[in-house]
């Protein structure tokens, strides 16, 4: 017996309670979700998209398009109901829709960076290497209101898994032509596409045929990219709704004043900020030299100082909020380990102190990174003598140059697309992943994360897991800075949405209690 689960000129915004100007620091690069891996576009995607499930304000997952799943005994057969719903133009919304998408993802051909996710999915990881047809993966539409996936194995969160991006459908048009941008592109979550002025604005407008159009509140939403001191000077004059996160920040001089006025809003992130290390460097081979560099960070004063947004040092990479562990695998600014480390890969690499190149840290060019790489420059300097040179990178080429594996050291951050700790531990599970970026992997910590996934006692689960961080944090293929917050300002006409821990609007429900951090 099968189980259910449930589930120009600027305009005085208060006067438009029905628009909603946003602002953001850059445009996404793309708003195909299947081609999606920044938090702008993601964010962006999730307004103009509905998926099976979606989150609700507080990150628990909630029936979307899906009206009912029933799950085998096995647990690894997931029939899937759909509600009754069209896409933005009065075309049906059906389940081969999702099925043609998903296999669109799959399909090599077209290089999707998040295929990976899919791969629990029966045969899903086969077909995207050519060697098993359709008809031998587990995604089929029954009929045009029925989804049947099969998986590998039971997974315990794949309902919460149904909510990311990944598995959002898309039109017929995006699916049968390259990737486009465009406002005829129809879309079947609470907004479409109006108009998409390059470089400039994104405007976007309520969707009816969106299955909740009753909840939302607005008509129109307007992106706009904004240097993050004219946003701020604007939403102080009443011309912007929302400033800052997730899809801009919020001058670093400004947070003080903005405490003291009591405007500015903090809610836990569910993201890490940290180091990415190249290991495929001969100085960055050695795990006791990545060790070295991220045992000496004092992440207190990064985040006293430098963030001043309520973010707390990170000694893990999994946030606290996935509910993995609050405890971390090392001690913040531990000077006299880090020394030991040091010495050891000088031992081990052959080489005397002055023998060490210079080291380069490569950052994005905004106002934060550029602050936080100079307090690391600062500090390691200090601890080992060592050179270490910075680079600023624009924004939209360092993604390629991390990507490329073309850096030694580079300042980066992860925010979950679903709320379980896999997210962000699977991404070190192969160094083939298109997220990894540092060249590592470890068969023993392979096998544990492959372990879990065929657990379902969570108890049991979670200990696997966090066997699993205690490996990734001993071999240091990326050191852990802070544990994110979304720090942004809100004016009334914003109460009407609400932002959730993985970065996403919510306009299904009104004001969200956020977190008042003392």
């Amino acid at each position: 017996m099968a189980s259910s689960f449930f589930l120009s000129c600027h305009k005085d915004t208060k006067k438009q309670v029905n628009h909603l100007k946003i602002a953001i620091s850059e445009e996404p690069t793309t708003l195909d979700p299947r081609f999606a891996t920044d938090l702008a576009s993601m964010t962006t995607i999730k307004m103009l998209y509905e998926g099976l499930i979606r989150l609700n304000c507080f990150g628990k997952p909630q029936y979307a398009i899906a009206e009912k799943i029933e799950i085998s005994p096995d647990q690894k057969t997931y029939t899937i109901h759909l509600k009754e719903s069209k896409w933005s133009d009065n075309s049906p919304l059906t389940a081969q829709d999702f099925e043609e998408t998903w296999f669109s993802v799959l399909d090599p051909k077209n290089l999707a960076p998040n295929a990976y996710q899919l791969f629990m999915i029966r045969g899903a990881k086969d077909f995207h290497l050519n060697k098993v047809s359709k008809n031998e993966v587990g995604i089929k539409a029954s009929d045009s209101k029925t989804l049947v996936v099969e998986i590998e194995k039971p997974i315990p969160y794949f309902i919460t898994l149904l909510s990311s991006p990944f598995f959002l459908p898309v039109h017929k048009t995006l699916r049968q032509t390259e990737e486009i941008e465009g406002a005829n592109v129809p879309s079947n979550g609470p907004f479409t596409l109006k108009d998409w002025k390059k470089h400039n604005e994104l405007s976007l407008t309520k969707n009816y045929n969106y299955v909740e159009n009753k909840q939302v509140v607005f008509t129109d939403i307007e992106l706009d990219v904004l240097d993050e001191n004219i946003a701020y000077q604007m939403f102080l004059s009443n011309d912007l709704d929302w400033a800052g996160s997730p899809m801009s920040t919020l001058p670093q001089d400004s947070l003080q004043a903005l405490k003291h006025r009591n405007l500015i809003r903090y809610l836990q992130a569910a993201g890490t900020h940290w180091l990415r290390f190249n290991t495929n460097d001969p100085i960055f081979s050695n795990k006791h030299f990545r060790q070295a560099l991220s045992y000496a960070i004092n992440r207190k004063d990064i985040v006293d100082h430098v963030t001043q947004g309520h973010q707390t040092p990170a000694l893990a990479i999994v946030p606290p909020i996935m509910g993995l562990t609050s405890k971390g695998y090392f001690q913040d600014s531990d000077n006299p380990k880090a020394w030991e480390a040091f010495q050891l890969a000088l031992k081990e690499l052959k080489i005397d102190n002055d023998q060490i190149p210079e080291l380069v840290l490569s950052y994005g060019a905004s106002e934060r990174e550029h602050k936080i790489a100079q307090v690391l420059q600062q500090q390691w300097q200090k601890i080992f003598s060592i050179p270490i040179r910075l680079e600023k990178v624009e924004s939209k080429s360092y993604l390629a140059k991390v990507k490329s594996g073309n850096y030694q050291i580079a300042i980066g951050s992860w925010f979950a697309d679903f709320m379980d700790p896999m997210n962000f531990l699977e991404i070190f599970k192969s160094k083939a992943n298109s997220s990894n970026r540092t060249g590592w992997e470890n068969e023993t910590y392979t096998t544990i994360l492959n372990q879990s996934d065929e657990e379902t006692d969570e108890t049991k689960r979670k200990e696997l897991l966090i066997q699993a961080e205690k490996i990734l944090m001993d071999e240091m293929p990326v050191a852990p800075l802070f544990f994110s917050t979304f720090n942004f300002l809100k004016s009334e006409n914003g109460q009407h949405v609400s932002l959730i821990p993985l970065g996403y609007f919510n306009f299904n429900c009104n004001e969200l209690t956020y977190d008042s951090i003392p």
